[in-house]
């Protein structure tokens, strides 16, 4: 399980309850996942509850030794998890707009809505 420190976060409350089956996964296993992570790129939002996502793609790319490297508006990397390829990607942009380099990333790798 991925631990992280929350800090002020920790008192935060889940407000949907959690699942009780495993969630399965359209897309075929040897297609990549796209994992992204939302944030804000200034210094000024960095610990904040906006840069979790981020937070969780540069833990997943530092603990499976990926190097996030700019590719357009998107910040990229390829890693294996578990016998599973993923596309780690953190968007360049602030997290409000977010949504165009999101869906250029998609059509970039030709990937399926159910890969995100």
């Amino acid at each position: 399980m991925l631990r992280m420190p929350l800090g002020r976060f920790a008192s935060f409350r889940l407000k949907t309850p959690a699942r009780e089956e495993p969630v399965v996964l359209d897309a075929p296993a040897d297609r990549p996942l796209l994992v992204v992570g939302l944030g804000n790129p200034d210094d000024e939002y960095g610990r904040t509850r906006h840069n979790v996502g981020a937070w969780l793609v540069a833990m997943l790319a530092q603990r499976h030794h990926v190097t996030l490297k700019r590719e357009g508006r998107m910040s990229t990397g390829r890693a294996n998890i578990q016998g599973r390829p993923l596309h780690l990607a953190r968007p360049r942009s602030y997290y409000n707009e977010a949504g165009g380099p999101v869906a250029a990333e998609l059509r970039r790798l030709k990937a399926a809505p159910s890969q995100l």
